[in-house]
């Protein structure tokens, strides 16, 4: 009989203790997360799992570290009103004119950086 947590629970399927390890600079660092699903065993084995995970951090990293590094939303001191989600969504609006112009966010940034007139101009083409 499988163990239930709480009804509020309910929906939990599968606990996994997942450990990564990283060097950066030649430092290793291991730590250990836990993994929650709603996913059975028979819907995810544990290298479905780990590949769910990764996918998952490969979003995430590709698509937050343009907009926390390169846009430098983590920094913005809009904090009044909607000034926050009116940054992100219009920095949502430059990421996806730029894959899409482009083919690549970075290719669109390296564009404007060396030959802004011409990035301009590719722009006003498409759009």
């Amino acid at each position: 009989m499988p163990f239930v947590f709480d009804e509020k629970w309910h929906h939990i399927k599968q606990i996994a203790r997942l450990t990564r390890s990283r060097t950066i600079r030649g430092i290793t660092q291991t730590e250990s997360v836990t993994l929650i699903t709603s996913l059975t065993s028979q819907q995810a084995s544990p290298q479905k799992l780990l590949a769910l995970n990764r996918n998952h951090w490969s979003i995430e990293n590709r698509l937050h570290w343009v907009r926390d590094v390169v846009l430098g939303e983590d920094a913005a001191k809009s904090r009044q009103a909607h000034a926050p989600e009116n940054l992100a969504a219009i920095n949502g609006l430059v990421v996806h004119i730029l894959n899409k112009t482009f083919g690549k966010f970075t290719e669109g940034i390296q564009l404007f950086q060396r030959k802004t007139h011409k990035a301009i101009q590719t722009l006003t083409k498409v759009y």
